[in-house]
């Protein structure tokens, strides 16, 4: 029930701010606007949205940095990064939320995901839904968006991955991995592929430009709960319910990589970065409830961040299997974690992670 931002730079008091919340969290997203400035037609957009909010005119530099929670209550809260100052509460959901995503070169949209079954798009600016996307005939459990906000995916626990316009929301296409439901979904880099993860232990691919058959990975031995490309799109990451985590190859027909552990209960989630700058190994942050961090700087090597039951968020450095960093101290479960990844220049490396205890479960 707390919203915490976190300077990772700071090494005594990490925390920048708390936020209060009435109802617990479910999912995280961040939108990392500075990042995308780099190019003209993202920043005249970025300024547009910031001068909605109240941000100024048409300097791009004043585009806000936001996080936008999913929360059990069935609304989607919208804050300032910098400020922690609410924004938008997002209300149409008649159940929990289950994912939540920015969608757009500006951030100009959200997208949210519900066990009701249903997707709604919104605008970041207005508050305004733009759509109810409705298809799922069970929980809808995932949201993703390509780079360019053109187009979603959602996952659902009727085993369907549902492809949609990002801009209107309406319906594209539909692809079925079996009758299992689904748990997680996500967009390659270049938007092309789609990975999905199983409660049947599989990873699927798809090709959303051929629309063929998926290639279906196995391996994992329990129900997969995330899935994440590398920021390379060579690679995918999935984590299982086990607490397993396996590398697959993508050029290489998902040719397993390597599997490896470091938790000591069930995975939630994962997500690759490039941070602002290199953890030191084996370093630690003191627990919170909800972490999200923004720092500028260059894009380099992928890093790895896992969350867990255990109550620990870690980050796993180049050579995967050796851990860099740990949020927590463990005794409560670890969420959700969400990356955005830093363009070569003015970078600004995003990550938020969720963290809830038991008891909040």
């Amino acid at each position: 029930r707390t919203l915490r931002l976190l300077n990772k730079r700071a090494e005594r008091n990490p925390c920048r701010r708390t936020i209060p919340l009435q109802c617990s969290v479910q999912c995280v997203a961040v939108f990392p606007s500075a990042a995308l400035a780099s190019s003209s037609s993202s920043a005249s957009r970025m300024a547009s949205l910031a001068g909605s909010f109240g941000g100024g005119g048409g300097d791009s530099s004043l585009a806000r940095p936001l996080v936008a929670c999913g929360t059990d209550d069935c609304t989607v809260l919208v804050f300032d990064l910098c400020t922690g100052s609410e924004l938008l509460c997002l209300r149409g959901h008649t159940d929990p939320i289950s994912a939540v995503q920015f969608c757009g070169v500006g951030g100009e949209r959200v997208v949210s995901a519900s066990a009701d079954g249903k997707l709604s798009l919104w605008e970041t600016a207005s508050g305004r839904k733009v759509q109810t996307m409705a298809r799922h005939r069970r929980n809808a459990s995932d949201v993703a968006c390509n780079a360019q906000g053109t187009l979603v995916v959602s996952a659902g626990w009727d085993g369907q991955v549902n492809v949609w316009d990002g801009r209107s929301g309406l319906h594209e296409f539909t692809f079925y991995a079996g009758k299992k439901p689904i748990n997680c979904v996500e967009f390659a880099p270049d938007g092309q592929l789609i990975v999905a993860g199983t409660w049947a232990g599989r990873v699927a691919l798809w090709d959303t430009l051929n629309r063929t058959e998926p290639v279906t990975l196995s391996g994992h031995a329990s129900s997969v709960r995330a899935v994440a490309f590398a920021p390379s799109g060579v690679h995918v990451a999935s984590a299982a319910k086990c607490g397993e985590i396996r590398l697959w190859s993508v050029t290489h027909g998902g040719a397993p990589l390597g599997t490896f552990s470091g938790h000591s209960a069930p995975l939630n989630a994962l997500s690759f970065f490039r941070p602002a700058f290199e953890p030191p190994e084996s370093s630690s942050l003191a627990p919170g409830h909800v972490v999200a961090t923004a720092a500028g700087g260059t894009a380099g090597r992928a890093f790895l961040s896992t969350v867990a039951d255990d109550g620990l968020v870690k980050v796993w450095g180049g050579q995967l299997g050796r851990v860099m960093l740990h949020v927590g101290a463990g005794g409560g479960a670890a969420t959700a974690t969400t990356a955005g990844a830093a363009p070569a220049r003015g970078a600004v490396s995003s990550v938020a992670l969720s963290l809830a205890t038991k008891e909040e479960r």
